[in-house]
C-alpha cells in the first residue's frame, strides 16, 4: 500500500511539472503567432506600396486598441482608408499603439526602423519583439 502511495505521488509530481511546462509552450505560442501576424501585415502594407495595388501610393500598418490594420492614403479624401480584408485582431496579445509607413517607389518612409515590444495579456513576462526596417519586419 505505501508503495502504491509513494508511485502516485510521483506521479502527480511529474504531471504537476509537465502541465506547467505545457501551460507556458501555449502562452509563448499565443505570442508568436500574434507578432507574426502583425509582420505578415507590415510586409503586405510595403508589397502594396511596391506594386501600387489598388492606387496605394502611401500605405501604413495601424496599430490601435489591439487591432491591426493595412490602410492606403486617399487623395480625394484626404484621409486613410482601410483595405480590405487586412485587419487582424490581436486577441491574446497587447502591442501599443504605433503606426508603420511605406511610400512608393521605395516603400520607405518614416517611422520604420523601430522594434515593439508584444506581450501576453494574462502574463506579462512572456514577450515578443516586432523589429520593422525599410525591407522586412520579423519577430524576434
Amino acid at each position: 500500500m505505501i508503495e502504491l502511495l509513494v508511485v502516485v505521488f510521483i506521479v502527480s509530481v511529474l504531471a504537476t511539472l509537465s502541465w506547467e511546462s505545457l501551460a507556458n509552450a501555449r502562452k509563448k505560442t499565443q505570442v508568436g503567432n500574434a507578432c507574426e501576424s502583425v509582420a505578415v501585415l507590415a510586409n503586405k502594407a510595403r508589397s502594396y506600396a511596391l506594386s501600387g495595388i489598388k492606387d496605394a501610393d502611401r500605405v501604413r500598418v495601424h496599430c490601435v486598441a489591439n487591432t491591426c490594420q493595412i490602410q492606403n492614403f486617399n487623395v480625394i479624401s484626404l484621409s486613410w482608408i482601410n483595405m480590405i480584408g487586412d485587419t487582424y485582431p490581436l486577441q491574446a496579445a497587447k502591442i501599443d499603439d504605433f503606426d508603420i509607413f511605406y511610400t512608393i517607389p521605395y516603400a520607405i518612409g518614416s517611422g520604420n526602423d523601430v522594434s515593439r515590444v508584444i506581450t501576453l495579456i494574462s502574463d506579462a513576462s512572456i514577450t515578443k519583439t516586432l523589429t520593422t526596417s525599410n525591407f522586412k519586419a520579423t519577430c524576434q
